[in-house]
């Protein structure tokens, strides 16, 4: 199954969520008909991803290819490339925007909505962003109450400690008292 174009973007383009999560992606134009390969295969990364299209990071873009996609005369061939999966994510997608990156780097960013992409892949995609999203936060959560429990622990156990202490200094007090009691027994005997 293929999403289309139209059934993606609707009336309003941002009610996707964005993730923001970085895979790497070859791409390549083709004209607008979708008949030449205006490209060879090229370089880029996602800055972020949604249901509908990602924004694609791209370094030292040639000029010729900037202003074809400037005026969106060229459609773009994606293969987005997930670390766990076996073959990169195929998709089609049309340029929406393109910006380019402050201070003069030669670096662009791509808005592109897509046009062709299988709903399992896009579904895949998100889910493995969301995921990836997450690990952070999950993780430093876990951690924060990993520590919160060795810190409560450990002043348990140094509390138990004290308390022990002050046990075993009553029973050799009351030892003490035992044999003196003991002793002024048998000395009266």
């Amino acid at each position: 199954m293929w999403i289309k174009k139209e059934e993606v973007l609707g009336s309003e383009r941002r009610k996707y969520l964005r993730l923001d999560t970085v895979f790497p992606v070859q791409f390549r134009l083709e004209s607008a008909d979708g008949k030449v390969f205006l490209s060879n295969w090229l370089q880029g990364f996602t800055n972020n991803i949604s249901h509908g299209g990602i924004c694609l990071s791209i370094n030292n873009l040639d000029a010729d290819l900037l202003k074809l996609l400037k005026e969106k005369k060229a459609k773009l061939l994606l293969e987005i490339d997930l670390p766990i999966a076996k073959r990169p994510i195929p998709a089609k997608a049309g340029v929406a925007w393109v910006k380019e990156a402050l201070g003069g780097t030669s670096q662009y960013f791509i808005g592109l909505n897509y046009e062709h992409i299988s709903a399992k892949q896009n579904n895949r995609l998100l889910r493995y962003a969301r995921v990836k999203k997450l690990f952070g936060p999950v993780a430093l959560g876990l951690i924060i109450i990993l520590a919160l429990a060795l810190g409560i622990n450990s002043y348990l156990n140094l509390k138990l400690t004290r308390s022990n202490k002050l046990l075993v200094e009553e029973l050799v007090g009351v030892l003490k008292d035992s044999n003196v009691a003991r002793q002024k027994i048998k000395k009266t005997i």
